[in-house]
């Protein structure tokens, strides 16, 4: 999986490089990432 994270620190241009179990754990991995969210600890 490879993403992009914006400048709201969310990811965008997700790409699932390989899959097993006809996509279930793909499908449970973009839902995951899409609730995740980057913040800065600075």
């Amino acid at each position: 999986m490879s993403f992009d994270i914006n400048e709201q620190g969310s990811a965008e241009n997700t790409v699932v490089f390989e899959s097993s179990h006809d996509g279930i754990f793909e499908q449970e991995a973009l839902r995951a990432l899409k609730a995740w969210q980057y913040h800065q600890n600075c």
